[in-house]
């Protein structure tokens, strides 16, 4: 039952940032420098330019480890940044970039996936590291 309701929570992230991606670019934000902008990414994460060959061969490394570790033991924290991928990749297939929109000024423009991937990873050494230090202390 756990596991359904952590496929709602991903599932639902993913939605909600390809909703936002769809609305961004059906009615641009009206601002170019505010919060909200629209930006299209041709590369990978921070704009850093990357050969397409090389791009999918990382990229379909990355989902079958994360895939397997899921297949292991299901994750909430893999799970979100499996679906943060996914929804990235929607972008990157569907219109040849992935659409980014929410803009911090000094930092490189991002969208929600991108907050899925990064938090989830975040998350899931975090939980890792606490797990770890638990067996540590017991022993």
């Amino acid at each position: 039952m756990k596991n359904w309701f952590y496929l709602l929570i991903a599932t639902s992230l993913l939605l909600i940032d390809q909703i936002v991606k769809y609305l961004s670019i059906k009615k641009p934000f009206p601002e170019t420098e505010g919060f909200l902008i629209n930006s299209c990414n041709f590369n990978i994460a921070w704009s850093i330019p990357i050969n397409e060959i090389l791009f999918w061969t990382i990229w379909t490394g990355i989902i079958l480890t994360i895939l397997y570790s899921l297949l292991k033991s299901f994750d909430l924290f893999l799970l979100i940044v499996l679906f943060g991928a996914i929804s990235n990749i929607i972008d990157r297939i569907t219109k040849g970039c992935v659409v980014d929109y929410i803009n911090l000024y000094s930092f490189p423009t991002f969208n929600i996936a991108d907050i899925m991937i990064t938090g989830g990873i975040i998350l899931f050494f975090l939980k890792d590291l606490l797990s770890q230090s638990r067996k540590k202390t017991k022993q």
